[in-house]
């Protein structure tokens, strides 16, 4: 049976979006999932949990992330 984690990724201005992902799927595709519904370059996407960066290869399971656990997205400016 598969388990399912609800994960909530969050941007500089407080918006959230939701994701349904399986414990043993790679973060990389919910990261992935994120960047086109905000229509922004993977690249240009700093992903965290708690103030950390990690291992997108990890899964939900191996990070240690439960049920309403937040990914904070901060996306690099440039220009000033």
């Amino acid at each position: 049976m598969d388990h399912y984690v609800m994960l909530t990724v969050k941007n500089q201005e407080g918006n959230k979006l939701f994701f349904k992902v399986k414990g043993d799927q790679k973060l990389k595709k919910l990261l992935l999932a994120y960047c086109k519904k905000q229509i922004l370059p993977y690249g240009a996407v700093q992903f965290l949990i708690n103030g950390e960066r990690f291992d997108h290869n990890l899964t939900p399971i191996q990070a240690g992330l439960k049920d309403g656990d937040e990914i904070d997205a901060m996306v690099h400016a440039s220009g000033g």
